[in-house]
């Protein structure tokens, strides 16, 4: 019979086992830190979003009065007197 060179022991139920660390306390999460104060991305972009509609609504208005001016203009052609009738228009200087 051989003899084997390991032999198993008992499980040596006296030794205090480990024990876990205690829990500390996790720093806050990202979504409960304090808003930022000042100027945001995010408040310039909703401003610069805000701005370009009111700008766009004004634009539409715009176009609104000059195709009504344009329309109640009466048609007739060109309005300016006889300024362009080629040369120099004579002055007469008084002293």
């Amino acid at each position: 019979m051989e003899q084997s060179t390991t032999e198993e022991r008992p499980a040596d139920t006296t030794a205090p086992t480990p024990q876990a660390p205690p829990v500390t306390a996790s720093p806050p999460a990202a979504s409960s830190a304090p808003p930022k104060k000042g100027t945001t991305f995010e408040s310039l972009a909703i401003a610069g979003f805000v701005f370009g509609i009111f700008a766009m609504v004004i634009a539409v208005f715009a176009v609104g009065l000059a195709a009504r001016a344009v329309s109640e203009s009466g048609g007739g052609g060109g309005g300016g007197g006889g300024a362009a009738s080629g040369g120099p228009a004579p002055t007469t200087l008084d002293m």
